[in-house]
């Protein structure tokens, strides 16, 4: 970002806070990370999905077809909370 540790310091530290042009990098950091992190937390919630389904699942259609009713039949208690 180059931005020395003590001007971070003092962007953050300032009371009350200031909007200047350090406050600002770190803010369009603060923002690319944080979009990146949702990434990679609704890829994990997908992988960890795909595990759980894998683990129950025993590769058959007839089972597939009742993971699917049961899935389906969930979404309306999940919709629900």
């Amino acid at each position: 970002m180059d931005v020395n540790q003590s001007s971070v310091h003092r962007a953050l530290s300032r009371k009350p806070p200031r909007l200047t042009p350090t406050l600002q990098k770190l803010c369009g950091y603060a923002k690319k990370v944080t979009r990146i992190d949702a990434g990679r937390q609704a890829e994990s919630a997908k992988q960890q999905l795909a595990t759980a389904v894998e683990g129950v699942w025993d590769g058959s259609p007839e089972g597939l077809n009742k993971l699917l009713v049961l899935l389906r039949d969930l979404r309306t208690l999940v919709s629900r909370s």
